[in-house]
Formats: structure tokens, sequence, C-alpha cells
């Protein structure tokens, strides 16, 4: 959606990702601004389940240490939270050109989305996390279920430096995904 680069100082938005919130019947699409944009990631709510109608966009910066490049983005929402993950990219002398160096999860209750003014503010950061600990590739479950207040991710393992498939997998639970202040519990390893 051309409103999609509202705030966006060129009209360079990669790896757009889309999804429908069958809750609120609304699409909701996710874009990375360029590198030379400050890492800015970039979300419009349509203003109705007909994508014609129009869009309300927000922005954030996607890492807030200006050091990584959030990319490969992967969206998914339940009926608490819009689900964001994003593998980070780094560019500077020592690392091999767009290095994979971590991950990052962004939760966003849905409740904020949804509105005249759609806001960020509740939303909760987890950036830097270890490709070792947290695994690589790591993707939104999304949940059809009654609310509960919670999120799934799911990750595969990889090796932080060579970036190979280690074969591990892991899930990840996040609660408190309804408001500020949502948390994340140690990964868990499953076979």
């Amino acid at each position: 959606p051309s409103d999609l680069g509202a705030n966006v100082s060129s009209t360079s938005i990669n790896n757009a990702q889309v999804v429908f919130d069958r809750f609120a019947n609304r699409w909701l699409v996710l874009g990375e601004g360029s590198e030379t944009q400050g890492n800015w990631l970039y979300l419009a709510i349509s203003k109705t389940a007909n994508p014609n109608d129009g869009f309300r966009a927000v922005r954030f910066v996607g890492d807030s240490t200006g050091i990584r490049h959030n990319g490969e983005l992967n969206i998914g929402v339940d009926e608490d939270a819009l689900l964001i993950c994003s593998r980070n990219l780094v560019n500077v002398p020592g690392f091999p050109a767009n290095q994979k160096i971590s991950n990052s999860i962004y939760t966003v209750p849905r409740a904020d989305l949804y509105t005249v003014s759609p806001t960020l503010t509740n939303m909760s950061r987890f950036e830097n996390l270890s490709l070792t600990t947290h695994g690589d590739y790591i993707r939104p479950a999304s949940s059809i279920e009654q609310s509960d207040n919670k999120a799934t991710f799911l990750s595969s393992g990889a090796n932080a430096i060579t970036g190979a498939s280690t074969g591990e997998n892991y899930i990840i639970n996040v609660s408190n995904v309804k408001q500020f202040g949502a948390t994340m519990a140690t990964p868990v390893k499953i076979d």
C-alpha cells in the first residue's frame, strides 16, 4: 500500500510481509526501510477488511542500538498481539556483508493497532537474541485459540559463527503480550 511509505524519505521499502487479522478483519503489512533510512520498520494497517479502502501507517526503529539491520521479517497475529520477528544483519568491518548476528522479537498489543491513530507505545522489544540460545529463523506460531495473553515462537538452531543449522529446535514463550512489559521465558529446546 502507498500508505506504508507515508513516513519514508525514499521509496525503498523491502521484504514486505502481509497477514490478515481475522479477529479484526484487517490487513497488516510490514516492511523494512533501507539501511540508509536508519533501519526503520513500517507497519500499515487497513482501515477495513477491504485493502482498497486505505491504510493507516506507523513506524519504529528496528534496532535501538543502530548497529544491526533488521532483515528477513516474519509476522503473525493472534487474538492478543501482532507478533514480529527479524533476523539481524550487520555490515561493519570484520564481518562478511549482511552477516546474520542475532534475532529480534517484537510484540504489539492488537488493541493499539485498530484506532484512528495506531500506536506502538505498548510494543515490547526483545533485541539481539543469540543464535545459539534462541535459535535462528524465529517464526511466530499464530494461535487461533481464545485470548491467553501469551505468544509462542518457534526457531531452528544455528551455529553463531557459520550460520549452519545445528538441528536443534526451540520454543520461545512470551507472556503479557496485551500490554507494555511483555516477558520472555528461557527458550526450551525441543527434539
